[in-house]
């Protein structure tokens, strides 16, 4: 009987701490699979590397809704804004296995020794350079120096 009246005394003392949870920010509801976010505090929008769509959604934090993508030609795997807001990264795995015959015009699978970069110019909105790699890159990052780490698998 013991045992008993601890267990619901225990779960009594935990109802003030649930019943004070609370939830922060608005939900955006993004088709398809976010694989890496970065966030531009100075326009005070968000990029989603929206890996299943081949595309970066472009996110307003002021009214939580899509504004835009950028599409790109393979699956983006990282994103990361330069220090001063100039440039957004965008980190690409591997170029899909393509069959003009199929419905989505894929067979499944990706192309070995594939992967990229795709650099954009943030106050312009044009691509300033794509770079194309031999391994899909993982993630990618900028130093307090505007400096991009890239990382890739091996």
């Amino acid at each position: 009987m013991t045992v008993k009246w601890i267990r619901i005394l225990s779960v009594a003392a935990l109802m003030p701490v649930v019943a004070m949870a609370a939830t922060f920010g608005t939900v955006v509801q993004v088709h398809g699979a976010v694989a890496d976010i970065a966030i531009d505090e100075t326009r005070g929008n968000l990029f989603a590397a929206n890996f299943a769509a081949y595309r970066v959604e472009v996110i307003s934090a002021g009214n939580a809704s899509i504004l835009t993508n950028v599409p790109v030609a393979a699956p983006p795997s990282a994103v990361a804004v330069s220090p001063d807001a100039h440039y957004l990264v965008i980190g690409l795995y591997q170029t899909p296995v393509s069959n003009p015959s199929s419905p989505n015009g894929f067979i499944g699978g990706f192309q070995p020794n594939t992967g990229g970069l795709v650099i954009l110019d943030l106050t312009t909105g044009s691509t300033v350079q794509t770079i194309s790699l031999n391994n899909p890159v993982l993630s990618v990052a900028f130093g307090s120096d505007g400096k991009a780490l890239v990382v890739v698998s091996a």
